[in-house]
């Protein structure tokens, strides 16, 4: 089995990434390792990937498939009072909270709907390259193959598992991790009555989130470090209630709702990339390259955007002009930079609790790291 790139990983980041080579005429082998994607209850779509999704031919598939509209977000960060920031001045529009599975098939079917995609699922057992060529060693209902590609690409998020495989180390900045239950209302709200935004709200350890989400539900989330003693708390549904408990806004917009899950599922959500990048036929996308603070909710845009840049960078490549690559490295490399920068100007912003471990952290010049 042949073919001009292997792209790794089906999220948001491979689908935009096939669909762009394809659309190039390249031909291109993508595995799926869905069953090492974690579960996800819910996300925001910030407007400015409507432009990208645009492009791909599934703007209107996504208006139809049940997501609902995000007018804006409120925070309460700094300050005891809710603050809001509304879309309607988004040269883009509003935003989206969407059904991830959902959102995540209807752009896989997109980008594999093209002749040149050949879609496998299964478990990849190793990686070699071989001169000008790489080796990847499929596995799937007992049977093997050995698949040959001019170039791979790494999408496969956080776990950023072909870069490790070729030997790249992957560097954590903090230890923050996710908390995050699905609750439901009954009776269900009417439409009329959801609150279409954001709320995130900081707390004495932490900070948390909140959304209505697809399917008459609400998701809400709780950020803390792996490491201290509400990490521990939060993994116990009584734990994380009386959590919850003790946040001003966030129990109030929850109040009338009920958990439907017996447990908080529990995700990584630190902030970290690779030492580098791309190399020798391969490079990182998405995640795998970069992986920001939810708090900045630009996850499914940075995925999405990542994917087409790299896709034009890697046809450079193939026609032997590397500099688009080089370019593509040094971009993600300023971003991270300058999101580096960012990320501490916000979390110091938060003062309310000078003796809190979590926030003291945040405002050191660079994080304690998690390694």
């Amino acid at each position: 089995m042949e073919s001009d790139i292997c792209v790794v990983g089906a999220g948001p980041a491979g689908s935009a990434l096939t669909y762009t080579l394809a659309s190039f005429g390249r031909r291109v082998l993508w595995i799926s390792r869905d069953e090492h994607n974690p579960i996800i209850l819910g996300e925001s779509l910030a407007p400015a990937a409507l432009a990208v999704l645009g492009g791909m031919g599934v703007h209107e598939d996504m208006l139809r498939g049940g997501h609902l509209r995000s007018y804006g977000n409120e925070s309460a960060w700094g300050t005891d009072d809710i603050r809001f920031t509304d879309f309607i001045v988004n040269p883009y529009g509003d935003g989206w909270h969407i059904d991830r599975n959902q959102f995540d098939l209807r752009l896989r079917s997109r980008a594999g709907s093209s002749e040149a995609v050949m879609m496998r699922c299964g478990s990849i057992c190793g990686i070699e390259r071989t001169g000008s060529r790489v080796r990847i060693k499929l596995k799937n209902a007992g049977q093997s193959w050995n698949c040959e590609s001019k170039f791979i690409a790494d999408c496969t998020g956080r776990e950023s598992w072909v870069a490790r495989c070729l030997g790249i180390r992957r560097k954590i900045e903090d230890r923050l991790v996710a908390f995050a239950l699905a609750f439901a209302r009954i009776p269900p709200e009417k439409p009329e009555e959801r609150r279409l935004t954001s709320l995130v709200e900081a707390s004495r350890e932490g900070w948390w989130y909140t959304a209505c989400i697809p399917n008459s539900l609400r998701v809400v989330v709780y950020y803390t470090d792996a490491d201290l003693q509400s990490c521990k708390v939060g993994r116990t549904l009584e734990g994380f209630l009386s959590l919850l408990g003790e946040t001003r806004h966030l129990r109030q917009r929850c109040a009338g709702w009920t958990p439907t899950i017996p447990r908080p599922w529990v995700r990584c959500a630190n902030s970290a990339h690779l030492e580098r990048i791309t190399g020798d036929l391969w490079v990182a996308v998405g995640d795998a390259a970069l992986s920001f603070d939810p708090l900045s909710s630009q996850g499914i845009l940075r995925a999405l955007q990542g994917g087409v840049t790299a896709a034009y960078a890697i046809e450079s490549e193939l026609r032997g002009d590397g500099s688009r690559l080089r370019m593509y490295e040094q971009a993600l490399t300023r971003a991270n930079s300058e999101y580096m920068a960012q990320r501490r100007a916000y979390y110091t912003r938060e003062e309310r609790w000078p003796d809190s471990q979590f926030w003291q952290r945040r405002r050191l010049p660079v994080f304690e790291n998690a390694a």
